[in-house]
């Protein structure tokens, strides 16, 4: 695909990215020669979420969506959703066992199931090298590993939720709804802070199951 920015634009747009991730860096004061380790005070987010949400704008610019890049797309579709069917498989197998278990029924009417689909940054080889990093000139890997420490601070939300009521039944997991691309690919491109090549380096995504639940004793 014929990239629609000139190669002025193109150089510009790249030196406006790197600027503004060498203030993130700046600004959370990190020595990016070890992995980030956060959390940040609390007076830096805002300045941190108007940096970040200016990286993401730029990378979006950026991308033209290559045929290597659509490839990518179409790899992780497939990707997410086998893990989501993996992630409701689970979470119904945790229904079905907290359901059967009679001394846990004071607690059924509130009992409250969910899990978690997201990026995760501490796994084997997290964030995928490829071969338009040059183009775009971003320290991708160092940015990613600092989003996911992040992420519960500046209010991210996963790629993807699925809540569960224990008396509730369960639907069927992926035919819930229907999307040319799966509902967690969806979830991390339309990201507030994630840009479209940040997703597409993503190699590495974590489950997370939550079981909520509490019962009233009266005096």
């Amino acid at each position: 695909m014929k990239n629609p920015l000139t190669k002025q634009e193109i150089t510009q747009l790249r030196k406006r990215l790197q600027t503004c991730e060498r203030r993130i860096i700046e600004t959370s004061n990190w020595d990016t020669n070890y992995f980030y380790d956060g959390p940040l005070p609390s007076e830096q987010y805002d300045k941190m979420l108007e940096l970040l949400r200016r990286r993401r704008k730029l990378l979006n610019w950026m991308c033209v969506y290559t045929e290597n890049e659509i490839r990518r797309i179409e790899e992780l579709d497939t990707f997410l959703t086998d893990t989501m069917r993996q992630m409701y498989s689970d979470l119904n197998n945790l229904h079905a066992g907290r359901s059967a278990m009679p001394n846990m029924k004071p607690y059924n009417d509130s009992a409250w199931l969910e899990a978690r689909l997201s990026f995760c940054y501490n796994g084997i080889h997290p964030v995928l090298e490829m071969e338009e990093d040059a183009y775009y000139g971003s320290l991708f890997d160092k940015m990613l590993d600092f989003l996911s420490a992040e992420e519960a601070n500046l209010s991210f939300r996963s790629a993807y939720k699925a809540h569960r009521d224990l008396m509730s039944p369960l639907p069927d997991a992926i035919t819930e709804e229907k999307h040319d691309l799966c509902s967690a690919l969806l979830g991390l491109l339309g990201h507030p802070i994630y840009s479209v090549p940040d997703v597409l380096r993503m190699n590495s995504f974590k489950i997370k199951l939550i079981m909520e639940q509490e019962r009233i004793f009266l005096g």
